[in-house]
């Protein structure tokens, strides 16, 4: 996910758009999503020559910046991402930052946007956690609409395996019930918050193992069209 501000900048009219990785050297086989900064002054022209063949999607930080994500400010976004047929990833739930307003990221944000763009794909990123009901009914209701399950824990393997108990995972678990669709769930981790190896295991912990190889590798394959 693209993205070059830092909690302590975040929401800088200073961050350049698009927000990419953050890294010294881009591999040819890692996928990016564009991020976005809608305080920039930007034209969206020079934005789209940035869409390369490993651009798979574009990233908003909802709750991070003060708009809402059916905002005008965004509608040349939404239109870049139907015309090249990129999914746009939301963040959506609980804010790493102090300095997000939660009431722009809830997820019910999302069911006004997906209904203004249907044909236009929406990942409601980390679950909408805490509001994981209300996500899987903004899921359930668009076909649009999907969920993916990154940053639901943050810290290192022996963090993972403390939260990996029935108090927190049920209510998890009673979202996914209540969805009973895995072709719309997402692995990802919100890597490095949090540790690789121990969240794989939390996650398949939490999916039905005939669903593994869905929601591990090929919904995500199929969505970002890699």
């Amino acid at each position: 996910m693209g993205l070059t501000e830092t909690d302590d900048i975040f929401s800088s009219k200073d961050t350049r758009n698009p927000m990419k990785l953050d890294l010294d050297v881009n591999p040819d086989n890692l996928y990016v999503c564009l991020g976005f900064n809608p305080l920039e002054d930007y034209n969206i022209e020079t934005f789209e020559q940035h869409i390369t063949k490993n651009t798979v999607g574009i990233k908003i930080y909802a709750g991070y910046y003060y708009y809402h994500v059916y905002d005008k400010i965004y509608k040349p976004l939404y239109e870049l991402a139907r015309k090249h047929n990129l999914p746009v990833v939301i963040h959506s739930g609980d804010t790493f930052s102090t300095k997000g307003l939660l009431k722009y990221a809830h997820p019910l944000e999302v069911d006004k946007l997906a209904f203004q763009y249907p044909d236009v794909k929406f990942i409601i990123a980390h679950f909408g956690d805490p509001w994981i009901m209300d996500t899987v009914v903004v899921a359930s209701k668009n076909k649009n609409v999907y969920i993916d399950l990154s940053g639901l824990i943050m810290g290192n393997k022996k963090e993972v395996e403390r939260f990996s108990i029935d108090a927190f995972t049920s209510r998890i678990r009673e979202g996914l019930v209540y969805l009973d669709n895995y072709d719309k769930v997402l692995f990802g981790t919100d890597w490095p918050l949090v540790d690789f190896n121990g969240y794989v295991d939390f996650i398949k912990e939490l999916i039905p193992s005939q669903h593994h190889e869905k929601v591990l590798y090929f919904n995500a394959k199929s969505l970002f069209r890699i």
